[in-house]
């Protein structure tokens, strides 16, 4: 087909062969540089609105820098005006109505926070006149983006309760000619400070990390604050080496029972320092199980707070506002987070509004450098409120029905699970609406190696509502699958307008190496703005690049790959762990020969002659009285090691290798177990049944090593080794089942 392509164009004649490279390199060279002084009409072509640019900027002559610094001191001004505007409406607040004390003081909070952005931002261009470091551009390029998102947000919430109050000149106009302003600040900085290359980075190993491992943090503290820590905590902490812990600064502890130093999350983050550093160590908030009615609010000055639950439905906090019952849907959230480096794991976040009360939002999530792992967020429409600046979800769960992940931050999810609901008759299910208003936002969306299924209660009613990947909320809308598995439930078209043609043209939508029955692009729709994507560009999107990971992800210690996933590398686990070395082995299911022992693992040349329907057909159930909502690893390791507490119950004990595997340490790292995925709405293959019904050991044949179980009516092994298999889920480990004789 190339070939016959090829031939079928007119042939050019040598002189054109020669001009279009000289045009090429006329053209290339033809750009002003950044220190030439030009007009304002010249300089403002690179924005959105050059009309407006024009006049605002000073009518003489100078370079983009120069046109920078003015723009963003002006917008400073400009913040500041604003809200001292907004401050002046709150304090006749005794004349409005509830509805609208909520809109201004939504505009209050987002308008402090565009002052202290612009502020760091003309700090940082007041003093540079050339091209900024990728992560310092990176760095305020993000707040300028956020500027512009939370300008949206407060129009917003403006805009719905209207109608209550008159305020159609008083706010509405200096919040548009704002955002023009922000707009031009965040288009001239992009085209004098950022890099041309800074979305595409060289990869750099990240640092040494280690994951979390069965919940257990490895926490670096003082003696007082870790026997505060393991008096409260049924689990004792897994240490690792200097240098790959987390450092906790201090600690309190929430208990519904008053066992701890307060009932309420709200006291205790109140109870936190302000403004703590990334190199001072974390407050850590531990949460007790319970169920915490509350609606939780971490405001700016609340910085790199870690709040840590005994697990997904063991620690919750719950909370029913919604947009029906008088609240913008920024207030509506159970929790809200501002304070940049936070740090949540193991809870269920919930709002119980439910599908009639509309927009209802569990997190909104609005800090930078934020980090949720294992937690669930469960609600309708707007469940994960993912409002701006960047954010990374590592093996969450996500409920919702009517754009349930929303926002416009750059946003990374990660080993997710992603479970439309049903939705009220006659509504649809959009996962996504990303909400990205310029081209220059460095904003977005992305889903790597997540699982998309249909909770319960849809997979009871699957033909009751379509499910889309998203629709786009703003004119610059911009989400991308890679490597996910769909299933099913996803609507053949995949993406679904928002209205009309709105958008079509300028969104970004894409989708790479994505499995499973609802993955199929031969049906999607066909918009200018949607494309098929190759690695080269899936790569912009991957933690290391859009989120700049590598530079803040390792000190959280959450697990994370910052690349693309590529076969042999387990996407369960730390792309780099420190000193707990992932182990391949064969891809070889095993059996026995004819002695009744069981063979060596095979070359790492030979190749898997099983077929993905008898690899299917070999994968061995989760237990269905297993206890849903835990998640677990397994750590084969020398005794001296070994961690856990034996009283824990919940899961077996880490099996442990005899005295012998700890002379091999040198050359054999401790092999990994990747945590079983157990949901409430569905049971993945691959995953390890745990049952409290079994006993469990660990047995050595030759240098091979088994897992097994026994009691009255079930006898197994499993044989312990890193493999994968593309199979329609993807990549993901395969625990295979051996019939071996009861132990004696």
């Amino acid at each position: 087909m190339a070939n016959k392509l090829r031939n079928s164009l007119p042939k050019t004649s040598p002189f054109l062969n020669l001009f279009i490279p000289l045009l090429f390199i006329s053209l290339v060279f033809a750009e002003t540089p950044p220190t030439t002084s030009v007009s304002p009409v010249t300089i403002c072509k690179s924005t959105p609105d050059p009309s407006y640019c024009s006049s605002v900027l000073p009518p003489r002559n100078a370079n983009v820098y120069d046109y920078g610094r003015f723009s963003v001191k002006k917008s400073l001004s400009q913040a500041t005006k604003f809200l001292n505007l907004v401050n002046r409406y709150l304090q006749r607040r005794s004349s409005l109505s509830t509805s609208a004390i909520h809109a201004l003081q939504d505009c209050q909070t987002l308008a402090e926070l565009n002052v202290d952005f612009l502020s760091s931002s003309f700090q940082t261009v007041n003093r540079t006149t050339t091209l900024l470091p990728t992560s310092r551009a990176d760095d305020i390029q993000t707040l300028l983006s956020a500027i512009l998102t939370n300008q949206q947000t407060c129009l917003e919430g403006l805009q719905a309760t209207a109608s209550a109050w008159r305020v159609s000149n008083g706010l509405f106009l200096p919040l548009s000619n704002d955002t023009k302003l922000y707009t031009v600040s965040l288009a001239l900085f992009t085209k004098g400070w950022v890099p041309t290359n800074a979305n595409v980075t060289a990869f750099q190993p990240p640092a040494k990390h280690r994951a979390f491992r069965n919940g257990r943090l490895p926490l670096k503290m003082s003696s007082r604050t870790r026997a505060i820590y393991n008096s409260v905590s049924r689990r004792k902490l897994l240490q690792g080496n200097v240098g790959d812990e987390v450092k906790v600064k201090d600690i309190v502890t929430v208990s519904k029972d008053g066992s701890g130093n307060f009932t309420t999350l709200n006291d205790a983050i109140a109870a936190a320092p302000n403004k703590s550093s990334s190199t001072s160590g974390y407050f850590l908030i531990y949460v007790t199980a319970g169920v915490y009615e509350e609606n939780v609010s971490i405001d700016k000055k609340k910085t790199y707070l870690m709040m840590v639950g005994d697990g997904i439905n063991k620690t919750i906090i719950t909370g029913n506002r919604s947009v029906v019952d008088g609240w913008t849907t920024f207030k509506s959230a159970t929790f809200a987070v501002v304070g940049a480096g936070f740090v949540g794991v193991n809870m269920t976040i919930r709002n119980t509004a439910g599908a009639e009360k509309h927009q209802a939002v569990a997190l909104r999530n609005g800090a930078d450098l934020s980090t949720f792992y294992s937690c669930s967020f469960e609600g309708y429409q707007d469940t994960l409120y993912a409002h701006s600046l960047r954010q990374f979800y590592r093996e969450c769960d996500i409920y919702g029905t009517v754009d349930f992940i929303f926002g416009n931050a750059a946003t990374v999810l990660q080993n997710c699970n992603l479970y439309p609901r049903l939705p009220m008759n006659g509504q649809f299910n959009a996962i996504t609406a990303q909400g990205r208003t310029d081209p220059n936002q460095n904003t977005g969306i992305c889903i790597q190696n997540c699982t998309i299924r249909a909770a319960d209660d849809l997979a009871a009613n699957i033909n009751a509502a379509e499910t889309y990947l998203g629709r786009p909320w703003k004119n610059y809308s911009r989400t991308v699958y890679m490597q996910s598995f769909m299933d099913s439930v996803i609507d053949p078209g995949g993406w679904r307008a928002w209205d009309g043609d709105f958008a079509l043209n300028t969104l970004y939508y894409a989708e790479f190496n994505n499995t499973g029955p609802g993955s199929t692009t031969a049906n999607r729709v066909t918009w200018p703005g949607y494309h098929v994507i190759n690695a080269t560009d899936a790569a912009n999107f991957t933690v290391s690049n859009f989120l700049l990971g590598d530079n803040w992800l390792p000190q959280t210690t959450v697990p994370y790959a910052s690349e693309l996933l590529t076969l042999g590398r387990n996407p369960s686990m730390p792309t780099v762990p420190s000193h707990n070395t992932i182990i391949k082995d064969s891809q070889l299911r095993r059996t026995k020969n004819e002695n009744g022992a069981l063979p060596p693992p095979p070359a790492e040349n030979q190749s898997n002659t099983t077929t993905p329907a008898e690899n299917q057909s070999n994968i061995k159930q989760p237990n269905q009285n297993q206890k849903k909502g835990t998640k677990g690893s397994f750590l084969l390791c020398c005794e001296s090691e070994r961690r856990e507490e034996e009283e824990e119950r919940e899961r077996p004990p880490r099996p442990c290798a005899p005295a012998a595997s700890c002379l091999r340490r040198s050359s054999v790292a401790p092999l990994m177990i990747p945590p079983p995925r157990l949901h409430r709405n569905r049971e993945q293959e691959g995953s390890l049944p745990l049952t409290n019904d079994r006993k469990w050991e660990k047995r050595e044949e030759g240098h091979n090593f088994y897992l097994c179980s026994q009691n009255l009516t079930l006898n197994t092994c499993y044989y312990l080794g890193y493999f994968f298999n593309r199979d329609n889920k993807g990549l993901r480990p395969q625990f295979y089942k051996e019939p071996m004789p009861k132990p004696s």
